[in-house]
């Protein structure tokens, strides 16, 4: 349940306060849950990352992905219209069957998945020819 709780902060964006009001539990237990479980969390998605080399020759699906930041009115670039909200974006690698590849680094939530890829070490790294994208990815 611990895992659950914060990947549930991490992916909703909501407040521990709001967190522990729908767990029925107080905002300090959900505090502790999520400082002792994201430590875990990012050690084991760093052993999941694929290293650069082991891209080429691969199939690799990319797509990118909004990560709500709360409402940031004064960045203006973090606004993504698209979604509605303010974030920051990202490109996913994966294989056929799922596993996660590696992530791009971070750009401003208003930029559009085709320059964030074509900016990001995904591009210079993925054979292309192997590479499955949506319509965003294509430009």
């Amino acid at each position: 349940m611990a895992l659950v709780v914060t990947l549930e902060f991490c992916r909703t964006n909501l407040t521990q306060k709001q967190l522990a009001a729908f767990r029925n539990t107080s905002q300090s237990t959900i505090s502790r849950v999520v400082r002792r479980i994201e430590p875990v969390l990012a050690d084991t998605l760093d052993e999941a990352h694929a290293t650069l080399e082991e891209f080429h020759g691969r199939v690799a699906l990319v797509d990118g992905v909004l990560i709500p930041t709360g409402n940031r009115r004064d960045q203006k670039k973090l606004y993504s219209g698209k979604h509605r909200r303010y974030g920051v974006r990202l490109q996913l690698s994966t294989g056929l069957r799922g596993k996660l590849l590696a992530c791009s680094e971070i750009f401003p939530g208003g930029s559009h998945d085709f320059t964030v890829f074509r900016s990001s070490s995904l591009h210079e790294t993925l054979n292309h020819a192997n590479t499955i994208g949506d319509l965003g990815c294509l430009g």
